[in-house]
């Protein structure tokens, strides 16, 4: 649950956001920096509280995400996906692995709210792979 001064709210959302044409990128393989990236951008933008995520078959990542209404799901996805695309080109330019090529993201996203059965989700998630 998220507490606000007037609000409380326990909104959770489960996205998935896929390479173009789904293709494999093992850049998405790279789970430390993935990780920190998402960390990076949930701060900046002030999302809400990341409760799991994972990367599925190389070509997608799912992320669950508790947030407090704020801002329209259309909205995060645009910033998680334009900024991940960003950082993660910038530092696989900076490594000049080109193995490491990553497609960027199809133009569309899922999400979806999560109801009581947010463990079923997050088991999902998890066991991505």
């Amino acid at each position: 649950m998220i507490y606000k001064s007037h609000s409380v709210s326990n909104i959770k959302l489960h996205f998935v956001f896929v390479t173009k044409r789904r293709i494999v990128s093992p850049a998405l393989d790279r789970t430390e920096i993935i990780n920190e990236l998402i960390h990076l951008i949930n701060s900046q933008y002030k999302l809400g509280n990341i409760i799991s995520w994972n990367v599925g078959d190389s070509n997608h990542i799912h992320l669950l995400l508790e947030t407090d209404g704020s801002k329209k799901p259309n909205n995060i996805a645009m910033w998680f996906k334009s900024r991940l695309s960003y950082y993660l080109t910038k530092r696989l330019k900076a490594t000049e692995d080109l193995a490491d090529y990553f497609p960027g993201w199809q133009n569309g996203f899922f999400v979806a709210s999560v109801g009581v059965e947010e463990y079923k989700i997050r088991n999902y998630i998890n066991n991505q792979r």
